[in-house]
């Protein structure tokens, strides 16, 4: 062997160890933050390989490890930024990368308060997408027996008939009109929706209900009330009312009749009362007389004044 073919096969070498190397240190991630790894769970990875990238809300937070399918879920490990913190209800998605390019997985935080630690289980799911749709419909199909299949593509054709001859029947004219019906019904249904908005008329609504919901009550219980009442009132209770109502317009005829009577002294001048209310020099003798009567108690409340009869002299 020649020199030159010893120089190529070592530079071919070199060149091998370089990429492996590089294909390496791009795996392990030796210059990347600090890490800690996830568990993901999935029934359906939908074409996701080792080392696509893991983001969490659109920026790029680690990688998948490693995928190991099971009998029940194919689990997934990922390995991610340990400034990403996630908390209990998070879970993980399988999103397309590109249109046709590859997949990623997206991670959400969870609303949960317990922080998830390194190693825990996340669940996940695929997010639908061309490729995962068109595998889940080939997963169908090929669950459903061969004539069962046909039928169905006998029925599609049926019904793809029916819709062809409908469709040559009706009227492009017509179907123009009905079109701007819905279109005008559509912007006027918009409008009223715009003005119930603004004038809050849902809000009145249902405070008038409340109000109404409120006074119904308040009706329902005065008609119990009514009718508690109507029940104690049957019998002789009634008969006891009645006479007593009786007794009391006997007793207020009376009433009368001597409010009547002191109207008629009060309007007779020779009467004490209409003397009082007629006439003035009268009134005012009487107001006269009960201003000294007032004077001469305060003067023996208190000046202490004694009287007193036969041998005993005032003091």
């Amino acid at each position: 062997m020649n020199r030159e073919v010893k120089v190529g096969l070592t530079v071919m070498a070199a060149l091998l160890l370089l990429y492996l190397a590089l294909a390496w240190v791009n795996r392990v991630h030796l210059f990347a933050p600090e890490e800690q790894s996830y568990e993901l769970h999935f029934s359906h990875i939908a074409g996701l390989l080792e080392g696509d990238p893991v983001y969490y809300r659109g920026y790029h937070v680690g990688r998948v490890q490693r995928i190991e399918p099971q009998q029940e879920v194919v689990k997934v490990f990922v390995a991610v930024d340990k400034r990403i913190q996630l908390y209990e209800g998070a879970y993980a998605e399988i999103q397309l990368k590109e249109l046709m390019s590859g997949k990623q997985v997206a991670l959400y935080a969870g609303s949960g308060a317990t922080p998830l630690a390194s190693g825990a289980v996340i669940p996940g799911k695929a997010s639908l997408d061309f490729s995962t749709g068109f595998s889940q419909l080939t997963d169908i199909a090929s669950g459903l027996p061969p004539e069962r299949i046909l039928r169905i593509l006998e029925q599609a054709d049926t019904v793809m008939y029916s819709l062809k001859n409908l469709l040559a029947a009706l009227d492009p004219q017509t179907v123009a009109r009905s079109m701007d019906h819905i279109q005008g019904s559509t912007a006027e249904l918009y409008q009223l929706s715009r003005q119930i908005r603004q004038q809050n008329l849902l809000g009145r609504l249902d405070s008038l209900l409340a109000g109404g919901q409120h006074f119904m009550q308040q009706a329902g219980e005065s008609l119990a009330g009514i009718d508690r009442l109507t029940t104690q009132l049957q019998g002789a209770h009634i008969d006891s009312l009645l006479l007593h109502l009786d007794q009391m317009a006997l007793q207020g005829q009376v009433l009368m009749q001597e409010v009547d009577s002191l109207l008629q002294q009060a309007r007779q001048q020779q009467s004490l009362a209409g003397k009082i209310l007629l006439d003035p020099a009268f009134a005012q003798q009487i107001d006269s007389t009960l201003y000294y009567f007032d004077v001469v108690l305060k003067q023996i409340r208190n000046e202490k004044l004694y009287i007193s009869l036969g041998k005993n002299k005032k003091r």
